[in-house]
């Protein structure tokens, strides 16, 4: 891509090249996210396809595989969520709290970039049975994800 700008008085800039972004969803039930573990499917009508997997259960997991630079995982947050471990590749990257006061619809609670654009990656969500102080339940929620070419 390229592109340059122009000031008020008309004066053009220099070009400025850039490699074009693309980005794919990836739906919790698409065959690149694989489960370990107690998970449950059902309807949500704040998910981006009316449905998402839940789990309750400690050392449950989500992996997804993909190539991309970037990835994200959707979820929502509310006052019944819990803890998961993230890792990209194999190496834990954070953990992440689901837990909100007042319920949110799917958003963004993870986000990683700067990958290789070349080869192929793995994000595992690991469930961790338990919710912060404040929460009154552990569910862990995969709506999707968004992988960042």
């Amino acid at each position: 891509m390229r592109v340059r700008g122009i000031d008020a008085v008309g004066n053009l800039g220099i070009w400025k090249y850039s490699r074009v972004f693309s980005t794919t969803l990836l739906e919790e039930d698409d065959a690149s996210v694989t489960y370990t573990g107690k998970w449950l499917t059902g309807s949500v009508a704040a998910s981006s396809n009316g449905q998402s997997a839940k789990s309750f259960a400690a050392n449950a997991t989500a992996t997804v595989e993909f190539e991309g630079s970037s990835i994200a995982w959707i979820s929502a947050l509310s006052a019944t969520r819990g803890l998961a471990e993230v890792s990209i590749d194999g190496v834990y990257v954070e953990t992440v709290d689901l837990y909100r006061a007042n319920a949110s619809g799917a958003m963004s609670v993870f986000s990683y970039s700067g990958l290789s654009r070349t080869g192929t990656h793995t994000l595992t969500v690991r469930v961790l049975g338990q919710g912060q102080l404040l929460s009154t339940g552990t569910a862990i929620v995969i709506d999707s994800f968004i992988i960042g070419q």
